[in-house]
């Protein structure tokens, strides 16, 4: 169903805002505030999650059949986001960093949704 040019501008305008907001909490995630992630989740379920008792922005948007990028590189665990680093001379010598490139694939919004893994780390 086609929605009016105000509606369209009103939801473009909400996603950028949660757009916004996950910028300025990677930022701050990024600076050792890790209780940011909860308000990274929050906005990305905002965008990308649909139920039958809500719908998502790119819904609404009509995204929802169009293809994103995605850096996964294939394992469908922790080897694809993250990497040991070991230094004996450090008071942490075995840590987990961030893999971070420009290698990336297309992939269906929903199917990035609904099949990427997610992982949690617990300190």
């Amino acid at each position: 169903m086609a929605i009016s040019k105000f509606k369209r501008d009103r939801l473009t305008k909400k996603l950028l805002e949660q757009l916004q907001f996950m910028q300025r909490s990677c930022e701050a995630f990024d600076n050792g505030f890790e209780d940011e992630a909860i308000r990274i989740e929050a906005s990305l379920r905002i965008i990308f999650h649909q139920t039958n008792a809500s719908t998502s922005l790119i819904a609404h948007l009509g995204f929802s059949g169009k293809k994103m990028l995605t850096s996964s590189r294939g394992h469908g665990d922790w080897r694809d986001y993250l990497a040991q680093q070991i230094n004996l001379t450090s008071p942490q010598p075995v840590r987990m960093v961030s893999l971070l490139g420009n290698k990336f694939r297309q992939l269906f919004i929903e199917d990035w949704w609904r099949h990427e893994p997610v992982f949690i780390y617990n300190t």
